[in-house]
């Protein structure tokens, strides 16, 4: 993901679950079903608290907030907002605060150290991901950061997901940890990859690829 990213931009769907009983089997078939609804963009002067609202990666919702993270490298940051919809759209989108990612002493994470890119909430915690920097031996990471942004812990990574030099195992530039999600049982985090690994296969292009792009469960 680039780091100037000028607008907000949200997709709404509407979720249309019908069920019925499978007679053969006793078990109830769901069909789900999705439509887009709405979109709102942010202004792309849009600031906050001397911050420029852009760059946002992530999304998730937790107790009637919605928290979004920006993936700029100088100011890794993320936003609570209230959003306000209904069936047929977005009426608005307001910014309550802004949490600034802080080391385990409360300091501020320096400029161009990491590449934020999705977030979770999690029982008054936050998991956060980051690509790193490849080319420059800054390895991505996932952290559990407090209310207030602080430090709380971070996932051992195996070797596959570390910087190195060897041109056909770990990962490619800027396709590491993208997305993240808690799992069904509450027990960890599924977190998936934008590229395939060295060893998977080669960094997409404009040409049609086929290789698979791996999804990694982490506690």
């Amino acid at each position: 993901m680039s780091d100037v990213v000028k607008t907000f931009f949200i997709c709404a769907v509407l979720l249309v679950i019908s069920c019925g009983t499978n007679n053969d089997t006793n078990k109830i078939e769901t069909n789900l079903k999705l439509r887009f609804v709405d979109e709102y963009i942010l202004p792309d002067e849009t600031t906050f608290e001397n911050t420029r609202v852009g760059g946002l990666s992530g999304i998730d919702y937790a107790n009637g907030t919605w928290y979004a993270i920006s993936d700029d490298s100088d100011a890794p940051r993320f936003y609570s907002t209230k959003i306000s919809y209904d069936s047929s759209g977005f009426d608005s989108i307001s910014i309550k605060s802004v949490t600034h990612f802080k080391d385990s002493i409360g300091e501020l994470i320096p400029k161009g150290m990491v590449d934020p890119e999705s977030i979770r909430f999690d029982n008054g915690s936050f998991i956060w991901t980051s690509e790193g920097n490849i080319k420059d031996g800054l390895k991505p990471f996932v952290q559990i950061a407090d209310s207030s942004g602080v430090f709380i812990n971070e996932f051992r990574l195996a070797k596959r997901y570390l910087p190195n030099t060897d041109s056909n195992f770990g990962p490619h530039h800027n396709g590491v940890f993208e997305g993240i999600t808690l799992s069904f049982n509450k027990k960890g985090y599924w977190i998936a990859m934008e590229l395939p690994l060295k060893e998977d296969g080669v960094e997409p292009t404009l040409e049609e690829t086929d290789f698979p792009v791996r999804i990694a469960f982490f506690k």
